[in-house]
């Protein structure tokens, strides 16, 4: 090898480092916004209109919060997705709140991070159907499994097309089912359940 071909290999390693150290970066810089976003929407409860005046979702919410939630909203029944757990400050907190406000509370408890069986699928969805209204579901982010049943609300109930249902799977809520999240257990249960109601019509 010639001094200048030398000189040309170490000029393009260069090159090469600086490239993938700028695309590093960069995507350290996107990850940090996006757990910066669903950081803050969730602090600030991800309350969000599903249908108005019949379902809203959220993440789990404090005390204040459920207090504002339910006057705002005039909410008489609560689905939470993560399971019966008496003993524990926030669920206490919970259901001493919706027995103070006359609140109806369910608990059905999903993984975010485990498929969702079509035999609990409609197990959730008879509770949102029976449900009195407005309806409050929340998860722990209110991103996850509360994007799924807020899907699966919009198609199954609502009637609307999968593809505008599978939105309230989205980065709005702070959905983020890539790189090593296992989210995206939540959107192949709704697509799952959707094909295979889809074809058994």
């Amino acid at each position: 090898m010639t001094e200048s071909d030398a000189i040309i290999t170490s000029n393009l390693w260069r090159a090469c480092r600086r490239t993938a150290n700028i695309a590093a970066l960069t995507t350290l810089l996107i990850v940090t916004s996006i757990a910066s976003y669903c950081g803050i929407i969730q602090l600030l409860g991800n309350v969000h209109v599903v249908e108005d005046g019949q379902l809203y979702r959220s993440a789990q919410l404090n005390k204040n919060q459920f207090e504002r939630v339910i006057n705002e909203y005039s909410i008489r029944s609560i689905l939470n997705l993560r399971g019966d757990n008496s003993g524990t400050s926030w669920y206490d907190d919970e259901i001493a709140i919706s027995r103070s406000m006359s609140v109806t509370h369910f608990d059905y408890g999903i993984g975010a991070r485990r498929l969702v069986t079509s035999q609990q699928i409609r197990a959730i969805l008879k509770i949102v159907r029976d449900a009195p209204k407005p309806l409050l579901i929340h998860c722990q982010g209110g991103a996850d499994r509360s994007g799924l049943v807020a899907a699966l609300y919009v198609a199954e109930v609502e009637g609307k097309s999968a593809d505008e249902a599978a939105q309230q799977l989205s980065l709005v809520y702070g959905h983020f089912p890539y790189l090593l999240s296992k989210t995206n257990a939540m959107d192949k249960s709704f697509w799952e359940y959707v094909e295979a109601h889809r074809s058994s019509r």
